[in-house]
């Protein structure tokens, strides 16, 4: 059965926070050697979880850098708000993670290039590529999320997807509120979905 997972990572200045490959994920050495006895629903599955951690990674530590950085009070509680949710959603991940014997994933490479220019950058201008890297892109998660949940048949995962609605609904509503210019600067670009790994989704 095909299976649409949603995950595009960012680039420059139009990032894209949910991308489409997981090929750089380390795996832990137990999950390597059994890999092969996995069936392709639980491959699926198993590339969803790699890029869900590195998408929540990438998240809370571009929330860390705007409660430090941004100058915007709105800004700074949505990234509050955001840090909060995925420091759990990270804890939550290392456990499903260790339980299938596999490695925390490094961030992917456009999401630590994201990052370092994020560093760089203050004022407005950090405003600005923070709402484009990750405030205004919770729609494309959510969507991904939706595809997700009917496709995944691990009990665990899917229940892991259905805590995620309700908190990035909120957190989708709450920015696209956030200011007319930020919301300009993305709609004209449109989000390029890709398809993860075995199927497809930073």
């Amino acid at each position: 059965m095909r299976r649409v997972f949603v995950f595009a990572a960012a680039a420059g200045a139009a990032a894209l926070i949910w991308a489409a490959t997981a090929h750089a994920t380390a795996y832990a050495p137990d999950a390597a050697r059994t890999s092969g006895r996995l069936s392709h629903e639980q491959r699926e599955e198993r590339a969803f979880l790699r890029s869900a951690a590195a998408v929540v990674r990438f998240e809370a530590e571009a929330s860390r850098l705007a409660l430090a950085k941004s100058p915007n009070p709105g800004v700074r509680g949505w990234a509050s708000d955001m840090l909060r949710l995925q420091e759990g959603n990270q804890a939550e991940l290392m456990h499903l993670l260790h339980g299938r014997a596999m490695a925390l994933p490094m961030l992917e490479n456009d999401q630590r290039k994201q990052l370092a220019r994020l560093a760089k950058l203050s004022g407005a201008k950090f405003d600005r590529e923070f709402m484009e890297a990750v405030a205004l892109r919770q729609r494309a998660k959510l969507q991904a999320l939706e595809r997700a949940q009917p496709a995944v048949a691990d009990p665990a995962v899917k229940a892991w997807i259905e805590r995620q609605m309700a908190p990035v609904r909120e957190q989708m509503a709450i920015a696209e509120r956030m200011g007319p210019e930020a919301r300009t600067s993305v709609a004209g670009r449109g989000l390029r979905p890709s398809r993860v790994s075995g199927s497809s989704s930073r």
